[in-house]
């Protein structure tokens, strides 16, 4: 199985995918070379406070959504 469908499958078993919120309702995002931005989800807490770094170091917590 390849990465995208691992991921989807870890989500429906879990019914919750991860942000990471730096305040309360704004979520660490990303953006192309065109601008378009992205809201980054994980699967897991583990993962996504694993990629906190860099431009994100000041982002405390991940955030469940179910």
């Amino acid at each position: 199985m390849n990465e995208l469908t691992l991921f989807i499958l870890a989500v429906k078993e879990s019914g919750n995918l991860w942000l990471l919120e730096a305040k309360p309702g704004l979520f660490a995002m990303v953006e192309d070379g065109d601008e378009n931005s992205f809201i980054p989800v994980w699967s897991s807490e583990q993962s996504a406070l694993a990629d906190i770094g860099d431009d994100w170091e000041e982002i405390g917590r991940a955030s469940c959504r179910e």
